[in-house]
């Protein structure tokens, strides 16, 4: 293995890696070193000498300080500069134990043991701090602990350990700051591209060698926690990504699956006279995290990941992006071979793990967190997307399809020890934003007046009958789990923007437990694990906040009216998909909510011209023709919204077409297919019909679909454009009386029948009309086999800005709220299910136990009962009603015109010690309140509306309402008891522990400072600042305590006198995003002194509160923790392991604790107590503080010279 050893800094001014700097390919120039070769390159030969070029990196390793030192230099280093420095006193003791015998160190690994509890870490900075438009130097800023930038090239089996900070001004990651494609056009004289371009079946594998691969490789962080932090704010020019793994990733293979290809079967890449017999594939990880920074795209594990030159960055710009955006370049006129090309580059991860320190105390009761905050001038801003796994994923496929079966996880991706997420427009546990790639993206314009020249292109995709090229561009997420830190997760998102027109308008400020985003992606088996709070501006979900959907350009491209005669509404109605997936809460509960600040939104929501549109759900936010199945939310608390909440999902949507009169051509086109399809079942022969000879006027070798019919049953299917399109064939007969033949035909969730005869449809002036309806309502929102379960206390639902004590905002017209869903608007909900719903509050007149739904439709067969009735199994939705047990009560029931009807048994709930009735939605009851319930469909002209309004309870010979009916804006599903609101928790950031060399040979000791408000979260009855006192001391010869003057230090070992005792003051300015509590540091302490005759004495650091001080200035009140109400404990740092002394990080935790009156208690003489008692508390706490520590030994200092 090739290392670079105990590094403690890399410095770069342009890149910096803790191994690697710069990877790219070799030069290739004809008078090259490599020159020669290229008289023999062909076609048959272009793979192999393009891998001779391009770089190629095996077991190889980088380390941190003091690692892997051998026993004697670890002693020597130990006796002369180890005992002076920080851990000075544990280095005494140790050294003396192995002396004593005490302790045995008999192999490297026992000495290894030993160092990991001290080990430093290794810093890597790039220098620049702007962008520059010089053409080397607009490529720099990059960082990365094993690699700053990586252009091209395959790294296997490369390590980075104890990496510590990793700072950049355009990419900063753990193991890579970028991973991008690149490579040379030509070979010597060979001209690649051309190669490519004519022999591109045969030579797509080539694309994978100018894309960069990474296998089997991972950053370990520093023991205390990696910080990688992206510093670059202009976002204009690309800066700001930052991951703990890698912070852009254009086209990057990152496989922890997979390992050297003679070794592993299953890889691609050969390895140049090498053989790995014996290698197994050991993830890709970025472990011992603690924080993530920056200002664009930021992620626990990634910053941006997207397809190769696919990137939303000079996508024209051909020179500047290198080799793959001229291969793009020269295809973009051949469509029909993009799905190679784009399937051949598009970024995949595989076998991935980010995760926090593993410490079993504080750092892993911390975890780590990713920060989207920055400040420019006096604004605070927040990057754009955050996510606790990747911040921004576009065209990538994520995770493994068939994965979760290994126990090593490299068939999964793991997100482990998450606190916190923040960022601007999106924000999630897992990703902020998982949008698809539009072709847009690619075609760029063409530098000229005429602008975007993406439809065109997509107009050629289509006639060549590449619809499959366009997947290509979607975001897939498999098997990826999400755990958060005992606290909890925390999620939020702050910034609100609008973005398209018409039907593809949609609002930012997105945020959910999985995923702030998902447009036009798929989710499959993804978990949220110990979900604590998530905020959203627009909206937020449990599990993700904005299901979208997207077509094939980018969202603000308005000018898709020239595609197939404007069929918008087809072209863009491709949802993201969640399948196989759970969010579960904390024990307490998780709560979601929405919310705006601005003066502006408060004014217009609900009306057009509303700047937002608040969407809360306890599973999915908005769901705009998204597909939710099989997926839970568990331990939910509460969700609250402005405008719409609902318990599961907050609002769905169906589509339609922007102008339905440009869908002429498409509606042509239908009929000719179902004609065709009319025709096979008459002949009952699928083989003799080819659907290309129908339509000349696209036949040709790229024909219109290369379409195959499939069949189920007796119905044959297409697909076209995302619609699938169904045709059966009844035949008339006395049975059924139909006077004629009848095609039924399904296209999307509609069905529509039509007489027809062995020549397909018999058309009458209506038909092409109702072919058009079906069309404009074929997709629509589904979520079905699905359930939501509250803490056993009941969950709330809160829209139109409702609480536990007050209704929605009147007449708002989107203060909905549901115990399922807020707002369903013609959306399909089957089978699905509410346990422990509490109180559903909102608008008056928008309040329902399980869902308001909406329906409009001019057809007969169309009802509400067909989207949120039974499903084809006969299995209805339900929900439940809990209320106090009560012996005598039975059976509910409601009165159906006129007959007593029941809805449910009385169920003894053992959970809850309630009694119970389960409602199946729509087998009885189906209305809230009978007589306001109403439906737009025709269907629903005769039907009888059922309220659970006027259920009842049997009591032996009398009844009792069953009560879930309040008002018209309140129902109460259970006791109607109110829920806490969630706090981050008491945990308080851990220390950053200390350096045992000393910077710059100054052997100081930083002392941490944490303040825990045990307050129950009562944040605006803080005081403005605390005052501690600090004092440091030493137990001389006689063993008296001494408090002496000290010297302190500060950067480049300057001495700065200090008072001692010290007062330090904290404020809220101190303050944790996370959890309740305020922490600083002190810096350059003195570890110890000598005196004359040479005996080492190592400070003690004792603290003492003294003053809360409220307000600022003149009109600052004091107060002592006793008369502000607040007990106060003093805990300093854990034990080593090793030595056993206390405190080695140098960590005192001050807890004020509010005192909390007892009932029928007060007055003077209470006071007089209390007072009294907390005097004595603190002393004796000062007592017992200042006892443990002269047991334990003093404090260190730093080592006096000579």
């Amino acid at each position: 293995m090739a290392y670079a050893a105990r590094i403690r800094s890399v410095y770069g001014a342009e890149f910096a890696g803790g191994f690697t700097g710069f990877m790219q390919a070799a030069s290739t120039a004809s008078t090259g070193g490599l020159g020669l070769l290229y008289g023999l390159i062909s076609v048959d030969n272009l793979l192999g000498a393009l891998q001779v070029s391009y770089p190629t990196e095996e077991n190889t390793k980088v380390t941190g300080p003091l690692r892997n030192l051998d026993y004697a230099t670890w002693q020597a280093w130990a006796t002369a500069v180890a005992v002076n420095g920080a851990y000075g006193r544990e280095f005494a003791e140790l050294l003396k134990k192995v002396f004593d015998g005490e302790i045995t160190i008999g192999d490297q690994a026992a000495l290894n043991a030993v160092i990991d509890q001290y080990v430093y870490g290794t810093n890597v900075v790039a220098g620049r701090t702007a962008y520059s438009q010089d053409t080397n130097a607009s490529e720099g800023g990059n960082a990365g602990g094993y690699v700053g930038l990586m252009r091209s090239g395959v790294v296997t089996n490369g390590q980075a350990q104890d990496t510590r900070t990793v700072r950049a001004t355009r990419a900063a990651g753990g193991f890579a700051g970028a991973m991008e494609s690149g490579g040379a056009a030509k070979l010597g004289g060979i001209d690649v591209l051309g190669l490519i371009k004519l022999n591109l079946g045969k030579l797509v594998s080539v694309l994978n060698v100018f894309v960069p691969v990474v296998k089997s490789s991972s950053v370990t962080g520093y023991r205390r926690g990696m910080t990688v932090e992206a510093t670059g704010t202009d976002l204009t020019h690309a800066n700001g990504f930052a991951g703990g793994y890698v912070g852009y990733a254009s086209g990057a293979q990152i496989w922890g699956d997979a390992t050297f290809s003679d070794a592993d079967q299953n890889g691609d890449r050969w390895s140049i006279g090498a053989t790995h017999e014996g290698y197994t594939a050991s993830g890709a990880n970025a472990t011992n995290l603690r924080r993530v920074k920056g200002a664009n795209a930021i992620g626990g594990y990634a910053g941006l990941v997207t397809a190769a030159g696919v990137a939303d960055v000079n996508t024209n710009a051909s020179e500047a992006e290198g080799i793959l955006q001229k291969l793009l370049d020269a295809l973009i006129n051949t469509p029909a071979d993009l799905a190679q090309v784009v399937q051949a580059t598009v970024s995949t991860v595989r076998g991935a793990t980010v995760a926090s320190v593993k410490d079993g105390d504080s750092g892993e009761a911390w975890g780590f967190t990713v920060e989207g905050a920055y400040t420019v001038g006096d604004a605070t801003k927040y990057a754009r997307a955050a996510g606790g796994f990747a911040g921004s994923m576009k065209a990538v496929v994520a995770g493994t399809e068939k994965g979760g079966q290994k126990n090593d996880g490299t068939d999964t991706l793991t997100v482990d020890g998450l606190r916190g997420v923040e960022g601007g427009q999106y924000a999630g546990g897992f990703v902020g934003l998982a949008d698809t790639t539009a072709v847009a993206s690619v075609a760029g314009d063409d530098g000229t007046d005429k602008g975007d020249q993406s439809t065109n292109l997509l107009l050629r995709l289509v006639k060549a009958g590449n619809v499959s090229a366009l997947e290509a561009f979607r975001t897939f997420i498999h098997h990826a789990n999400v755990n958060g830190v005992a606290d909890g997760i925390q999620i939020k998102a702050h910034d609100s923007s609008t973005q398209g027109i018409l039907d593809s308008k949609r609002f930012t400020g997105a945020a959910g437990g999985f995923g702030g985003g998902l447009i036009n992606g798929t989710v499959d088996y993804g978990t949220v694990k110990n979900l604590n709070s998530v905020e959203g501006v627009n909206y937020a979900g449990g599990f993700v906040g904005h299901l979208g959907k997207a077509g094939t350009v980018d969202v603000d491209n308005a000018s898709v009216s020239k595609l197939l005669g404007a069929t918008v509404g087809v072209l863009d109605i491709w949802g993201s998909h969640v399948d196989h997936s759970s969010v579960t809460g904390i024990a307490d509960g998780f709560v979601v909510g929405t919310s705006h600040t601005d003066e502006q939104y408060a004014n217009t929501k609900g009306t057009d011209s509303a700047t937002g549109r608040e969407v809360a759900g306890g599973f999915a936010g908005y769901a705009d023709l998204a597909r939710v199945s099989d997926s839970t939310a568990t331990n939910l608390k509460k969700v609250s919204s402005a405008e719409i909440a609902g318990g599961f999902v907050g609002e769905t949507t169906h589509a339609y077409l922007v102008d339905l009169d440009a869908s002429s051509r498409l509606i042509d086109l239908v009929l000719q297919i179902v004609n065709l399809l009319v025709r096979m079942l008459y002949l009952n022969q699928i083989d003799v019909i080819d659907l290309g000879k129908w339509f000349p006027q696209l036949n040709g070798k790229d024909s219109l679909f290369n379409l195959k019919v499939l069949s189920q049953g007796d119905v044959l299917y297409v697909n076209l454009f995302g619609f699938k399109i169904g045709v059966s064939v009844s035949k008339k007969s006395t049975e059924n009386q139909q006077q004629t033949d009848v095609a039924i035909i399904t296209i999307g969730d509609s069905v529509i029948k039509l007489p027809c005869n062995n020549d397909g449809i018999i058309q009458d002036e209506n038909t092409r009309e109702n072919l058009k309806v079906q069309l404009v309502k074929g997709n629509r929102t589904k979520a079905v086999d699905s359930s939501v379960t509250g803490i056993t206390g009941g969950y709330d639902v809160f829209g139109g800005g409702a609480t536990q004590t007050s209704d929605g905002v009147e007449n708002l017209s989107t203060g909905y709220a549901g115990g399922f869903a807020g707002l369903n608007v013609e959306g399909v909900l089957q089978n699905d299910h509410m346990t422990y719903a509490d109180t559903i509050r909102g608008t008056a007149n928008r309040v329902d136990p399980f869902g308001n739904t909406t329906l409009s439709s001019n057809w007969n067969f169309v009802n509400m009962r067909k989207i949120v009735g039974p499903d084809d199994d006969g299995r209805y939705n339900t929900y439940r009603v809990y209320r106090t047990a009560d012996a005598a009560a039975g059976e509910a029931s409601v009165d159906v015109n006129g007959a007593v009807t029941k809805i449910s048994d009385k169920i003894d709930d053992g959970a809850t010690t309630f009694d119970r009735w389960d409602v199946k939605y729509f087998e009885v009851v189906n209305a809230y309140d009978a007589d306001t319930a109403a439906s737009n469909a025709a269907g629903d002209a005769r039907t009888t509306w059922v309220g659970i309004k006027d259920a009842a309870i049997a009591t032996g010979d009398s009844s009792k309402p069953l009560g879930v009916y309040v008002s018209e804006a309140k129902a109460v599903l259970m006791l109607d008891r109110a829920v806490t609101e969630n706090n981050g928790g008491l945990t308080p950031e851990p220390d950053d522990g200390q350096d045992p060399c000393g910077e710059d040979g100054c052997q100081t000791v930083d002392l941490t400072l944490q303040k825990v408000w045990n307050d129950g979260g009562r944040a605006d009855a803080r005081p403005d600042s605390i005052e501690l006192t600090v004092t440091a001391t030493y137990t001389n010869a006689a063993g008296e305590t001494v408090t002496p003057t000290i010297l302190c230090y500060a950067a480049a070992c300057k001495e700065q006198p200090r008072d001692n005792p010290m007062t330090v003051t904290m404020g809220k300015a101190d303050g944790s995003l996370w959890s309740d509590t305020w922490r600083t540091k002190l810096t350059g302490l003195p570890v110890a002194f000598r005196d004359d005759d040479g005996t080492l004495h190592y400070y003690t650091y004792s603290v003492v509160e003294t003053a809360l001080v409220y307000g600022t200035g003149d009109n600052a009140t004091r107060k002592t923790p006793g008369e502000a109400g607040y007990t106060v404990s003093v805990v300093y740092g854990a034990k080593d392991e090793q030595t056993g002394q206390d405190n080695k990080e140098y960590v005192a935790t001050v807890t004020n604790t509010l005192i909390v009156p007892l009932p029928d208690t007060g007055g003077m003489g209470t006071a007089w107590f209390l007072a009294c008692g907390l005097t004595i508390l603190m002393l004796g706490a000062a007592w017992c503080v200042r006892r443990d520590l002269a047991a334990a030994g003093a404090r260190r200092g730093r080592h006096v010279r000579g």
